[in-house]
Protein backbone atom coordinates (compact mmCIF):
# COMPACT_ATOMS: atom_id res chain seq x y z
CA UNK A 1 0.00 0.00 0.00
CA UNK A 2 2.80 2.26 1.27
CA UNK A 3 4.63 1.53 -2.43
CA UNK A 4 0.86 2.37 -4.21
CA UNK A 5 0.58 5.78 -2.60
CA UNK A 6 4.44 6.83 -3.11
CA UNK A 7 3.78 6.23 -6.72
CA UNK A 8 0.90 8.05 -6.98
CA UNK A 9 2.11 11.22 -5.18
CA UNK A 10 5.26 10.66 -7.41
CA UNK A 11 2.72 10.81 -10.22
CA UNK A 12 1.40 13.41 -9.08
CA UNK A 13 4.34 15.77 -8.54
CA UNK A 14 5.41 14.84 -12.36
CA UNK A 15 1.81 16.14 -13.63
CA UNK A 16 2.34 18.88 -11.50
CA UNK A 17 5.44 20.35 -13.46
CA UNK A 18 5.77 21.31 -16.88
CA UNK A 19 6.72 19.55 -19.56
CA UNK A 20 8.35 21.99 -22.54
CA UNK A 21 10.63 21.08 -25.51
CA UNK A 22 12.09 17.96 -25.98
CA UNK A 23 10.64 16.36 -22.79
CA UNK A 24 12.50 18.53 -20.44
CA UNK A 25 10.90 19.50 -17.20
CA UNK A 26 10.78 22.99 -15.67
CA UNK A 27 9.67 23.65 -11.92
CA UNK A 28 7.60 27.15 -12.08
CA UNK A 29 6.13 27.13 -8.47
CA UNK A 30 8.74 29.68 -7.54
CA UNK A 31 7.00 32.30 -10.53
CA UNK A 32 3.15 31.01 -10.07
CA UNK A 33 4.16 32.35 -5.63
CA UNK A 34 5.38 35.33 -7.59
CA UNK A 35 2.23 36.53 -9.41
CA UNK A 36 0.61 35.31 -6.10
CA UNK A 37 2.20 37.78 -3.68
CA UNK A 38 2.44 40.95 -6.24
CA UNK A 39 0.01 43.18 -5.62
CA UNK A 40 1.42 46.28 -7.05
CA UNK A 41 0.18 49.68 -6.27
CA UNK A 42 1.11 51.20 -8.84
CA UNK A 43 2.61 49.75 -13.06
CA UNK A 44 4.09 51.13 -15.86
CA UNK A 45 3.67 49.58 -19.06
CA UNK A 46 5.39 50.74 -22.08
CA UNK A 47 4.85 49.42 -25.07
CA UNK A 48 6.76 49.82 -29.12
CA UNK A 49 5.03 48.24 -32.34
CA UNK A 50 7.67 48.28 -35.55
CA UNK A 51 6.45 49.07 -38.30
CA UNK A 52 7.38 49.96 -41.70
CA UNK A 53 7.22 53.37 -41.68
CA UNK A 54 9.17 53.61 -37.87
CA UNK A 55 8.45 52.69 -34.17
CA UNK A 56 5.43 53.89 -32.44
CA UNK A 57 6.02 54.10 -28.48
CA UNK A 58 3.47 54.26 -25.44
CA UNK A 59 3.81 54.77 -21.71
CA UNK A 60 0.57 54.00 -19.71
CA UNK A 61 1.08 54.22 -15.90
CA UNK A 62 -2.11 52.77 -13.93
CA UNK A 63 -2.19 53.61 -10.24
CA UNK A 64 -4.37 50.90 -8.28
CA UNK A 65 -6.64 52.22 -5.24
CA UNK A 66 -7.26 49.49 -2.20
CA UNK A 67 -10.75 49.40 -3.70
CA UNK A 68 -10.01 47.44 -6.88
CA UNK A 69 -10.18 50.48 -9.19
CA UNK A 70 -7.64 51.88 -11.19
CA UNK A 71 -6.42 55.38 -13.33
CA UNK A 72 -4.54 55.04 -16.48
CA UNK A 73 -2.34 57.81 -17.17
CA UNK A 74 -1.59 57.02 -21.27
CA UNK A 75 0.69 58.48 -23.86
CA UNK A 76 0.87 57.00 -26.86
CA UNK A 77 1.98 57.67 -30.60
CA UNK A 78 -0.25 57.27 -33.77
CA UNK A 79 0.31 58.12 -37.18
CA UNK A 80 -1.50 61.14 -38.75
CA UNK A 81 -4.15 60.68 -41.21
CA UNK A 82 -2.67 61.96 -44.36
CA UNK A 83 -5.07 62.71 -47.19
CA UNK A 84 -4.61 64.65 -50.91
CA UNK A 85 -5.11 67.84 -48.71
CA UNK A 86 -3.20 67.44 -45.71
CA UNK A 87 -0.64 68.97 -45.19
CA UNK A 88 0.96 67.57 -42.22
CA UNK A 89 4.59 68.18 -41.07
CA UNK A 90 4.98 65.54 -38.22
CA UNK A 91 4.39 61.74 -39.57
CA UNK A 92 3.42 61.15 -36.16
CA UNK A 93 1.58 62.60 -33.06
CA UNK A 94 1.02 61.63 -29.59
CA UNK A 95 -2.22 60.93 -27.78
CA UNK A 96 -2.65 61.33 -23.94
CA UNK A 97 -5.59 61.08 -21.57
CA UNK A 98 -6.56 59.39 -18.50
CA UNK A 99 -8.85 56.45 -17.93
CA UNK A 100 -10.78 55.61 -14.71
CA UNK A 101 -11.74 51.85 -14.35
CA UNK A 102 -13.85 50.76 -11.73
CA UNK A 103 -13.09 47.94 -9.53
CA UNK A 104 -15.40 45.80 -11.64
CA UNK A 105 -13.27 46.28 -15.26
CA UNK A 106 -15.82 49.37 -16.49
CA UNK A 107 -13.52 52.25 -17.89
CA UNK A 108 -14.39 55.91 -18.35
CA UNK A 109 -12.90 58.74 -20.55
CA UNK A 110 -13.49 62.12 -18.91
CA UNK A 111 -16.47 60.75 -16.50
CA UNK A 112 -18.71 59.15 -19.45
CA UNK A 113 -18.63 55.49 -19.36
CA UNK A 114 -17.01 53.97 -22.66
CA UNK A 115 -16.43 50.08 -21.60
CA UNK A 116 -15.23 47.43 -19.72
CA UNK A 117 -12.22 45.48 -19.54
CA UNK A 118 -11.96 41.83 -17.74
CA UNK A 119 -9.08 43.36 -15.30
CA UNK A 120 -8.23 46.38 -14.10
CA UNK A 121 -5.27 48.04 -15.85
CA UNK A 122 -3.65 45.16 -16.27
CA UNK A 123 -2.78 41.41 -17.04
CA UNK A 124 -4.41 38.30 -15.36
CA UNK A 125 -1.01 35.77 -14.89
CA UNK A 126 -1.82 32.28 -15.02
CA UNK A 127 0.89 30.03 -15.22
CA UNK A 128 -1.20 27.30 -16.44
CA UNK A 129 2.04 25.36 -18.06
CA UNK A 130 -0.26 23.19 -19.96
CA UNK A 131 -1.31 26.40 -22.60
CA UNK A 132 2.83 27.41 -22.42
CA UNK A 133 5.19 25.83 -24.59
CA UNK A 134 9.12 26.53 -24.83
CA UNK A 135 9.45 27.09 -21.05
CA UNK A 136 12.66 27.87 -19.81
CA UNK A 137 13.56 29.19 -16.18
CA UNK A 138 17.13 30.53 -15.99
CA UNK A 139 17.88 31.72 -12.55
CA UNK A 140 14.77 34.93 -11.77
CA UNK A 141 13.79 34.67 -15.08
CA UNK A 142 10.83 32.86 -16.37
CA UNK A 143 10.50 32.64 -20.51
CA UNK A 144 7.74 31.11 -22.62
CA UNK A 145 5.46 30.94 -25.85
CA UNK A 146 1.99 31.33 -25.41
CA UNK A 147 0.12 30.26 -28.59
CA UNK A 148 -2.74 32.87 -29.14
CA UNK A 149 -5.45 30.29 -28.37
CA UNK A 150 -4.06 29.97 -25.08
CA UNK A 151 -3.52 34.15 -24.22
CA UNK A 152 -7.18 34.48 -22.93
CA UNK A 153 -6.38 32.21 -20.44
CA UNK A 154 -2.88 32.71 -19.73
CA UNK A 155 -2.87 36.49 -19.80
CA UNK A 156 -6.52 37.03 -19.10
CA UNK A 157 -6.76 39.00 -22.72
CA UNK A 158 -7.36 37.51 -25.69
CA UNK A 159 -4.29 38.28 -28.34
CA UNK A 160 -4.61 37.19 -32.09
CA UNK A 161 -0.99 36.74 -32.61
CA UNK A 162 1.43 33.97 -30.36
CA UNK A 163 3.07 35.57 -27.46
CA UNK A 164 6.67 35.50 -26.19
CA UNK A 165 6.51 36.11 -22.36
CA UNK A 166 9.50 36.51 -20.19
CA UNK A 167 8.44 36.88 -16.30
CA UNK A 168 11.16 38.18 -14.04
CA UNK A 169 10.84 37.62 -10.07
CA UNK A 170 12.58 39.26 -6.78
CA UNK A 171 12.68 36.96 -3.72
CA UNK A 172 8.68 36.86 -3.16
CA UNK A 173 7.02 38.96 -5.97
CA UNK A 174 6.98 39.94 -9.77
CA UNK A 175 9.29 42.51 -10.74
CA UNK A 176 8.69 42.47 -14.35
CA UNK A 177 6.37 40.95 -17.12
CA UNK A 178 7.06 41.77 -20.99
CA UNK A 179 5.49 40.44 -23.88
CA UNK A 180 6.49 40.22 -27.71
CA UNK A 181 4.45 39.21 -30.25
CA UNK A 182 4.89 40.24 -34.71
CA UNK A 183 1.40 41.20 -35.80
CA UNK A 184 0.13 42.30 -39.25
CA UNK A 185 1.40 46.14 -38.96
CA UNK A 186 5.00 44.86 -37.12
CA UNK A 187 6.04 43.90 -33.91
CA UNK A 188 5.01 44.59 -30.73
CA UNK A 189 6.82 44.74 -27.21
CA UNK A 190 4.94 45.07 -24.24
CA UNK A 191 6.40 45.54 -20.64
CA UNK A 192 5.16 46.18 -16.79
CA UNK A 193 7.53 47.49 -14.54
CA UNK A 194 5.93 46.38 -10.93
Amino acid sequence: MKKIIALLIAITCVFAMVSCGGGETVDVTAFKDAVAATAPAAVEIETALETELGTLEGTFNVTYADDGSAVIEYSYEQFNELTDSSNVTEVKKTVTGTVNVDKDGKYSDGGALVGSVSAAGGFTINLDTSKMKDCEVNGNVLSATVEAANTQAVLGVAIAYDVTVTLTKGETSLVSLALTYVTDAGQATVTCEY
